[in-house]
């Protein structure tokens, strides 16, 4: 499977999916209901990591499954830390998925490597309110 999840520490505060190419939307959707139920069995904040450092973003063809698909962000949900050499692209989808309101992108923020992504979480985690 080419997008996995796993729990990123010991504590369960910080889930992180790794995407390596090729990846299907698919494979995406099963992953996320498995970080759906790691979240759902545990009672505090996750904090999540989209590890996007060995992949193109997203699938040809993949701008309807951005903007239609049904997300709804967990109420546990903290930090979304993405990790990407693309930062401009990424940018820019979280700015149009903004501009159209939608939710899960609320506390979405961009990181060049793991250690950057583990940085932010610990700097913006605290500054959030639980289920936003």
């Amino acid at each position: 499977m080419s997008v996995t999840v796993r729990w990123a520490n010991s504590e369960q505060t910080i889930s992180c999916l790794v995407f390596k190419r090729p990846w299907t939307w698919d494979e995406f959707y099963t992953t996320y209901k498995t970080a759906w139920t790691m979240t759902n069995s545990v009672d505090h904040q996750v904090d999540i990591i989209l590890d996007m450092s060995h992949s193109r973003p997203f699938p040809v063809g993949s701008l309807p499954h951005l903007i239609h698909h049904p997300y709804r962000p967990h109420a546990n949900r903290g930090v979304v830390v993405v990790v990407t050499p693309m930062r401009g692209y990424i940018e820019t989808l979280l700015n149009v998925a903004r501009r159209r309101k939608l939710a899960v992108v609320a506390n979405f923020y961009i990181a060049d490597n793991m250690e950057d992504a583990y940085a932010t979480i610990a700097a913006k985690r605290h500054t959030i309110t639980k289920g936003q």
